[in-house]
């Protein structure tokens, strides 16, 4: 198991006994070859990325698993949770609903299963590859 924070100050001050096991490090560039994971998760981190920094993630993550992945982003459901979330989040880029996310995940052909606030989405491979994948959202603008 192998931790990443991109605070250096967060690693200092982490508990002892898992210090040894965590390293800095960005999302968007993971210090980590080709499915080095059996699982990725990443809790409440993205949506904290601007869009192309998101994307870029997204790619990372499939590319270092192997495996299942498990993301946890902040999203709503509906006006209420919409607005209970404008007034909570501080540092949050990528504002979504859950079908928002669910179809980001589908366009970043992103494989294993990813989650949405609470609610699970199931994540395929998409039938075209991840190059194919890349050069139709490019030319779709989304």
């Amino acid at each position: 198991m192998t931790g990443l924070d991109v605070s250096a100050y967060a690693i200092e001050h982490a508990k002892e006994e898992v210090r040894d096991r965590l390293r800095v490090g960005n999302a968007t560039a993971l210090p980590f070859g080709d499915a080095s994971f059996d699982l990725v998760v990443s809790l409440g981190t993205l949506h904290n990325l601007a869009l192309g920094d998101l994307w870029q993630a997204l790619e990372e993550i499939e590319r270092v698993g192997r495996g299942a992945k498990y993301v946890m982003v902040e999203s709503y459901r509906d006006q209420r949770e919409k607005v209970n979330l404008l007034y909570w989040q501080l540092t949050c880029k990528s504002f979504y609903s859950v079908e928002d996310w669910e179809w980001l995940y589908r366009r970043a052909a992103i494989e294993g299963t990813m989650v949405s606030s609470s609610y699970l989405i199931p994540g395929r491979r998409s039938p075209t590859s991840r190059r194919s994948a890349r050069r139709s959202r490019d030319s779709n603008g989304r």
